[in-house]
């Protein structure tokens, strides 16, 4: 049984210097959402130096500006598309207000406190 110890507490040890020298020896580099990307790039495109924006947020000048592109190219093809997609949304609130007045119905005034409506994720 002594054995048995004597060999678990030197795997351990054996992790815990693993996991010393691992976090150590590597840089974790800050990822970026695409919301955070977004205001980066409405920052630039509304004139903000690319310098001081690319100093603040420890990336390079080319990532700012590979940021900004993409945004350009999103709201592009947006742009494109604004009534469907404003036909598509004016769609889904209307079903949502149709499930609502359903659930009104059948389940009651209340249907939101039964249902735990508004603590789900929608």
């Amino acid at each position: 049984m002594t054995d048995t110890v004597i060999i678990l507490l030197f795997i351990l040890g054996i992790v815990f210097v693993l996991c010393l020298f691992s976090g150590s020896t590597t840089e974790t580099k800050k990822e970026y959402s695409q919301d955070q990307k977004d205001k980066v790039a409405i920052e630039l495109l509304r004139g903000a130096d690319p310098d001081e924006v690319a100093e603040r947020e420890g990336v390079d000048v080319d990532t700012l500006t590979q940021w900004k592109n993409d945004f350009l190219g999103s709201s592009e093809k947006i742009a494109e598309h604004r009534n469907e997609l404003l036909a598509i949304q004016a769609k889904q609130a209307n079903d949502l207000a149709w499930f609502e007045e359903v659930c009104k119905k059948y389940i009651g005034e209340n249907w939101k406190d039964i249902t735990g409506y508004d603590q789900r994720n929608r």
